[in-house]
């Protein structure tokens, strides 16, 4: 029997109450209490990135060009824009903006035939605000990819220089007829007008011109240039056309007994090439002469790294530019104009001619400034037209022109194929608005592609 069966009713219900609680509490391991769970809340999708864009540059005036943006994030909602300076650029429009995949959209673009030349970013838009950014992957160029590094260009857009695939052969690049070798050319820096007639740099390291019968495609036909008795070694860096456009005058350089380098003029006569062999100003013991004009003034120096500019007028008298660490690459039609480098800056040097009686040189004019280059600029001028209204180079590691008027200069950007774009401009012609040739891709081991640059 059970002990409360003999306990009034509401007795019992009170003593089964306190045994079932004080079951409970004797077994604490056996109590669970509730446990709180914090609330979930979906996250919030990441900004796209933007990493490349393919082709990564394109020429004023392009029409309908499909540009291919990769990175990650992207959806059904992704818009492209093109930015300048943090803001979308009105000169590149964006057609339409196609979406492919997560890491892959299409653009099309048409770009104004006065955009600017420069870098842009590619930015990414999505709904909600989101964005991506892709500094600096797109670039408005005047540059075309040509098959050699530009030395020299002719106003027919005629390009020598070497091949990017080739050390030991140089060549003429003819935009009808493409690429032609040179036999036993290892450099070449001068084309006449007529692209009959190139100057340079034997395999055999003497200076000597190709000349064509024929037109650009050849055969060309390789004559060595007179050197001083007992010289064997020199390099014909530059030539000068006359009016007619055939080669007048060819500079450079040969060496030495003492094996120091002494500048040279070669002059055309009805027999072939005559040489003349200049001196230097007092202190200056080696050197070259880099580029002459029509009217057989050079211009020059005793080192690229830039020790002397140096300048001989037309009967040979050298004369210094400047009382700095400099070079002088190119001078202009009427020898107003030398173009160089002064302390590691692009520089130039001009004189007024009044009468047929030419003024002073004056003194460094520098082309670029932290103001309208880079904070620290580091630049180099290598040639300037026969007007002295531009000159072409090198700053702060890309190719740039400088346009001329008086003692002033406007520095413009001539941009490449793509970003970073590395590189320098060599060569400039004497159209109105000319063309220029160089390098692009610039690197320890050399460039990457040639370039020809259209009107500027």
């Amino acid at each position: 029997m059970s002990v409360f069966g003999t306990w009034p009713t509401a007795m019992r219900r009170i003593a089964l109450v306190v045994s079932v609680l004080s079951a409970a509490c004797s077994d604490q391991s056996s109590f669970s209490p509730p446990q709180l769970t914090e609330p979930s809340f979906a996250k919030a999708a990441a900004s796209p990135t933007v990493k490349s864009a393919s082709p990564a540059w394109a020429e004023q005036g392009a029409v309908n060009l499909s540009v291919t943006i990769n990175g990650s994030g992207f959806d059904k909602s992704a818009r492209a824009s093109w930015n300048l300076n943090g803001v979308p650029y009105a000169k590149i429009a964006v057609n339409s903006t196609s979406f492919v995949s997560s890491s892959q959209i299409v653009a099309n673009i048409s770009i104004a035939a006065d955009a600017e030349v420069n870098d842009y970013d590619v930015v990414v838009m999505m709904s909600g605000s989101k964005q991506g950014i892709g500094s600096d992957l797109f670039t408005v160029t005047l540059a075309q990819p040509i098959p050699l590094v530009g030395r020299a260009i002719n106003m027919a857009g005629q390009v020598v220089g070497e091949p990017i695939n080739s050390s030991t052969t140089a060549a003429l690049w003819d935009p009808s007829i493409g690429l032609v070798p040179l036999p036993n050319a290892y450099k070449v820096w001068g084309i006449d007008e007529t692209g009959t007639t190139i100057s340079g740099k034997g395999n055999d390291n003497f200076a000597a011109v190709w000349t064509s019968t024929t037109g650009p495609a050849g055969p060309w036909t390789e004559t060595p240039l007179p050197l001083p008795p007992g010289a064997s070694v020199g390099s014909a860096r530059s030539l000068a056309s006359d009016a007619s456009g055939n080669a007048l005058f060819i500079a450079g350089s040969y060496r030495t007994a003492t094996m120091a380098t002494a500048p040279i003029v070669w002059t055309r006569t009805a027999s072939g090439w005559q040489a003349r062999w200049y001196g230097f100003p007092p202190g200056v013991l080696s050197g070259w002469v880099q580029s002459v004009n029509a009217k057989g003034q050079s211009a020059g120096m005793d080192g690229s790294g830039g020790a002397y500019a140096l300048y001989w007028d037309s009967l040979g008298t050298p004369a210094l530019l400047s009382s700095n660490n400099a070079t002088a690459w190119s001078i202009n039609g009427d020898g107003t104009v030398v173009v160089g480098s002064a302390n590691g800056v692009a520089a130039m040097w001009v004189r007024t001619l009044s009468g047929g009686v030419y003024g002073p040189w004056s003194g460094d004019i520098l082309l670029d400034t932290p103001a309208n280059s880079c904070s620290s600029p580091s630049s180099a001028a290598f040639a300037v037209n026969a007007a002295g209204t531009a000159a072409v180079g090198t700053s702060c590691n890309q190719p740039v022109a400088w346009l001329i008027s008086g003692t002033t200069a406007t520095r413009r950007l001539l941009g490449t194929l793509g970003p970073p774009n590395s590189g320098s401009a060599f060569a400039i012609n004497n159209l109105d608005m000319p063309n220029a040739a160089g390098g692009a891709g610039q690197s320890t081991s050399g460039f990457g592609s040639g370039v020809f640059w259209r009107s500027f």
